[in-house]
């Protein structure tokens, strides 16, 4: 007897799993259905039941055929029920009643005998009938007039907890507690209604969600057919993807019932049918239950129901019309979840795509009312090379073992290279920042026993929810490096150490955007990546010994440390070691080079799009530190008055409650400013930056720094949304640009000469011009003050030491 399903695959298919019983003539029909999707194909089984059969019975019961209700009442009110008060026995006057009443019965209603060949249902009681000819009723009502009762449209709001933490109410609709209700609402408008849209074609054929013959299973088909064929070349060529995942945020509870009136209208439904929606939808109330106390009846103005089967089809029917808010890529669509996807062999073009497309789907969400749930959008992007792993293989360094894997790129799409590289994931140089290690500077790692298994990616540092790691929640153990080496070398290679960036609160070394294959495939070099902590975890400062803040980047140089030490074992030269990064990950490198703490660890840095005089980069003081703490300090209700106290409140506080304390206060915070960044200690960062690079404090070393032609259009736009979803230009007036730019320049500094930087951009004799934006002014502005002016200022000083600069500005759009 078969106990646990067998594997099936394309070369290895069975059918036994079908015989789960020694009765194989119980099976009538079976066989093999392959999806498409994988190697794992569908089996399926057709079983003959074998029911028996209910043996007749004979029952006594009355014939109403010839029954009059009016005419039974008079002959009752005629019996002489007098004549039983002068019996003095209780059962003889049970036996007179009962036979005076029958004799009517009898009369109006004889007793015949039938044959019933169904089976026994002593569950139809009386209730049941009652409640099955009100169904009936209301049923009727419905279709004739086109409106419901009040009583009928009440539904309970109950509480539950649905992440954990926060306490939210659903809307469930009464008709889900009684199935014969929905039953009949489910003949009434999941037959009906659906035949009319469905012969209509007027559903969306990429809307898979709540149709007949569709399911999550054909929305996930038609991406995984689009990925594939382009990736495969079946249209012609071989094109890159890209998709965005998007979600509404309480998409159900929000749906406008004007505009979903609307829209019912434009598909052909009027009359009484549109009457009927009306009426379902207008004069909704609920009533709320917490335990056994209830509210008062409250009314509902927006959303259709989420526990009806009535509800979801609405919804669709709501956003039917989405698809066709794109330009030219495609939305697919399960219900709310909704993937826009978009396939091109230029990678900027499917980029530039997608950003078009998802402002012209927040259009038409300001429009519908709706609102795009960011916490749980994710974005995915198709490769065009090979990655194959092959043979393991075994490295020794200061810890013990390390396990790795050899990994064979080919790309023939660009580069037409194949290479092989020696690859180790998620060796760690220091011990886990956990319990009394977190808020402390981070200690070196101990020797461990056995092997270590370097073959996959570790968790990345707790941090806000990223659309490139939707599926990675954080972990405090992320204090780990990634090494890729060339398979074959030729004598020590020079050493690339990728700081990420991410605004000090996000990102990681091992994210699939900072894979080196392509670039280790051009030159040969060992390439690594790291992690350090982010966020409350790595700049917690308090301006105190409590704690000092900078873990971060103490983190980076324990890194830098193992490197100088290991990284021979891997082909790498320690005395060619170039630290690189963007963002954030650019303003570490820049703080690495003015640290006397990181003095002989490093040879050369790449800065990217930021550096430690940027206006983000590092706090001169530690009173906004101490703000942010107590901030989060009162949300884990820990004692503020005391700094050692509330530490130590916070280091005891579990992993989870602090990052999302954390992430309240990120989400709080000042858009245009970085909460958790490196402070002025003393120590690590003995003074201000900019002070340290004009008394020329910084180590002899190569600099290459730069930045980007029009960064700040994406500080801009995230800063000032309410800008870029208007359905005409200009985005932004005269009066908003002046009243933004005040707001930006006097946040980072109060002596600025807000005329003379307005005097410098603004071209005034457009002031008055109709349509003209000044969106573009205020995003050179931001670029000039956030990554343009301070690389420049970098790039001076350490020219002016002596240094070899290597400055640049990158205006060249990849294809």
């Amino acid at each position: 007897m078969i106990s646990e399903p067998t594997r099936v695959t394309l070369h290895s298919r069975t059918l036994l799993d079908h015989i789960y019983v020694n009765r194989k003539n119980y099976v009538t029909q079976s066989g093999v259905i392959p999806t498409g999707l994988s190697d794992h194909r569908l089996i399926y089984a057709v079983r003959r039941a074998n029911k028996p059969k209910h043996i007749p019975r004979k029952i006594t019961t009355r014939s109403f055929k010839r029954f009059h209700q009016e005419a039974f009442i008079d002959d009752i009110s005629k019996i002489p029920f007098s004549c039983i008060e002068g019996l003095d026995d209780i059962d003889l006057m049970w036996y007179t009643w009962k036979t005076l009443f029958n004799e009517v019965s009898d009369a109006h209603a004889p007793l015949k005998t039938v044959t019933v060949k169904g089976e026994h249902t002593p569950w139809v009681t009386d209730e049941f009938i009652s409640m099955t000819w009100e169904r009936d009723h209301l049923k009727k009502v419905a279709e004739k007039h086109g409106s419901l009762d009040t009583w009928a449209r009440l539904p309970r709001s109950h509480q539950f907890s649905k992440m954990g933490h926060a306490v939210r109410s659903t809307i469930i609709d009464l008709f889900q507690f009684c199935q014969l209700c929905q039953k009949s609402w489910k003949e009434l408008f999941m037959i009906n209604c659906i035949r009319y849209l469905t012969s209509n074609k007027i559903l969306n054929k990429w809307q898979s969600g709540f149709r007949p013959g569709y399911s999550t299973t054909t929305a996930l088909s038609y991406v995984v057919d689009d990925i594939l064929s382009n990736m495969d070349g079946a249209c012609g060529r071989k094109n890159y993807t890209g998709i965005l995942f998007l979600d509404f945020k309480k998409a159900f509870d929000t749906v406008d019932h004007d505009i979903l009136l609307d829209k019912l209208r434009s598909y052909g439904v009027v009359d009484s049918a549109l009457d009927w929606f009306g009426s379902y939808l207008a004069g909704r109330y609920q009533i709320v239950q917490i335990e056994n106390q209830y509210s008062d009846m409250m009314g509902i103005a927006f959303g259709v129901p989420q526990g009806s089967i009535i509800g979801p089809l609405l919804f669709s029917i709501y956003i039917n019309d989405l698809p066709s808010a794109t330009s030219e890529s495609q939305a697919i669509l399960y219900a709310d979840d909704t993937a826009v996807i978009y396939s091109s062999e230029k990678i900027m073009k499917y980029s530039r795509v997608l950003s078009t497309d998802l402002i012209l789907i927040g259009k038409w969400l300001v429009k519908n009312k709706l609102t795009l749930n960011v916490v749980k959008a994710c974005i995915y992007f198709s490769i065009l090379f090979t990655v194959t792993l092959g043979q393991d293989l075994f490295v020794d360094v200061s810890q013990g073992t390390l396990l790795g894997q050899t990994v064979h790129y080919k790309e023939n799409h660009y580069l037409n290279v194949d290479k092989t590289f020696h690859v180790f994931y998620g060796i760690p140089f220091v011990l886990p920042p956990i319990g009394n290690r977190r808020f402390n500077k981070p200690v070196p790692m101990e020797r461990w026993e056995g092997i270590w298994n370097a073959t996959y990616r570790r968790s990345r540092c707790p941090q806000l929810r990223s659309i490139s790691d939707a599926d990675d929640k954080g972990d405090e153990d992320c204090l780990h490096l990634n090494v890729f080496a060339p398979a074959q070398t030729t004598g020590q290679l020079p050493v690339m150490v990728w700081i990420h960036g991410g605004g000090y609160f996000g990102g990681q070394g091992g994210s699939a955007f900072y894979l080196p294959y392509p670039l280790m495939s051009i030159g040969e070099f060992v390439f690594v990546s790291i992690n350090y902590r982010l966020g409350i975890y790595g700049f917690l400062t308090t301006g105190d010994e409590a704690s000092v803040g900078n873990y971060g980047i103490y983190d980076q140089i324990e890194a830098l440390k193992w490197i100088q030490t290991n990284i021979a074992a891997f082909g790498g030269n320690p005395d060619e070691v170039t630290i690189a990064g963007e963002s954030a990950g650019a303003g570490s490198a820049g703080i690495l080079g003015i640290s006397p703490l990181a003095t002989g660890l490093f040879k050369r840095l790449i800065m990217q799009s930021g550096s430690s005089v940027a206006p983000w980069a590092v706090d001169f003081t530690s009173q906004r530190g101490l703000l942010l703490a107590r901030q989060a300090a009162s949300m884990l209700n820990c004692d503020e008055s005391d700094t050692f106290r509330m530490v130590t409140c916070l280091r005891e506080a579990p992993s989870e409650e602090l990052t999302s304390a954390q992430n309240a206060v990120l989400i709080d915070s000042v858009i245009n400013q970085l909460p958790y960044v490196p402070v002025v200690d003393g120590v690590l960062i003995p003074d201000k930056p900019l002070y340290l690079l004009k008394s020329r404090q910084f180590k002899n070393v190569d600099i290459l720094i730069g930045s980007n032609k029009d960064e700040g259009d994406l500080l801009a736009l995230r800063a000032y949304p309410t800008y870029i979803i208007r359905d005409r230009p200009p985005f932004m007036f005269y009066d908003e640009f002046r009243t933004q730019l005040r707001d930006y320049v006097y946040f980072y500094n109060h002596n600025l000469d807000f005329d003379a930087i307005e005097q410098q951009y603004v071209d005034h004799a457009s002031i008055d011009t109709p349509g003209v934006s000044f969106l573009p002014t205020f995003s050179n502005i931001i670029t000039d003050q956030a990554f343009a002016c301070p690389a420049l200022s970098t790039a001076l000083y350490y020219s002016l030491a002596g240094n070899n600069v290597y400055s640049y500005q990158m205006t060249h759009e990849p294809r």
